[in-house]
């Protein structure tokens, strides 16, 4: 089963238990996300990413370039460990990571959350790559990765005991738009995925195909 068909049997499991007014509310403001011009300022295929650092889950701090390491890089931005539908897509990412260090690249994902968060969410998902904090989703940012998220959706995650402001810091509200990235060693982006809506991820699969075409640098 594809990743995508998994992602939609977990929208259909949620939304059957979630009130219909709630339901409105997130289905609105997603289509409003998506209507916006977000993505449109967001990195494309042929441009190149910066170079950035982000806090492993050791605290220390690393770049970009190190994480490269002269080879293909997979990168995995997602919302959070509190989102049902990263961690899915972290699991299925996890299912091809070996595949992917055997085509001779490198894979990431990182997130907004602090380094205790990600702790528990490698440890939820059973991730073997690592996963990194972007804090204030700095290099998200430079990418046009991220947006605001809602008051009325910042209300409705609480009644589902989802804490932002917790998992992300004090007053820290934004999120990621979930994208798929593969850059080369030289960090020109080879592919991209992101979407609006935070139920549509890319395939594994595809990175694969993504990386068996890029053959020797």
């Amino acid at each position: 089963m594809s990743l995508q068909k998994r992602l939609d049997t977990l929208k259909q499991e949620f939304s059957s238990n979630v009130p219909a007014e709630k339901l409105a509310v997130m289905n609105q403001e997603t289509e409003k996300l998506i209507a916006s011009d977000v993505l449109a300022k967001a990195i494309k295929v042929g441009q190149t990413v910066p170079d950035a650092r982000l806090t492993a889950i050791n605290g220390e701090s690393v770049t970009i370039d190190q994480l490269i390491d002269s080879k293909p890089l997979v990168i995995s931005f997602y919302r959070g460990g509190w989102c049902p539908y990263c961690v899915l897509e972290l699991k299925e990412l996890e299912a091809v990571s070996a595949e992917i260090r055997d085509l001779g690249a490198n894979i990431i994902a990182m997130t907004p959350e602090s380094v205790s968060s990600i702790k528990q969410t490698k440890q939820k998902a059973g991730i073997s790559f690592d996963v990194f904090s972007d804090d204030g989703s700095g290099f998200a940012k430079e990418l046009g990765l991220v947006f605001t998220l809602p008051k009325l959706l910042q209300d409705i995650y609480l009644t589902f005991d989802i804490d932002v402001e917790k998992h992300n810091g004090e007053s820290k509200f934004e999120l990621p738009i979930p994208t798929t990235l593969i850059v080369k060693p030289n960090r020109e982006v080879v592919y991209v995925f992101a979407d609006g809506d935070y139920t549509k991820r890319s395939e594994p699969n595809t990175l694969l195909d993504i990386l068996r075409s890029l053959g020797p640098e």
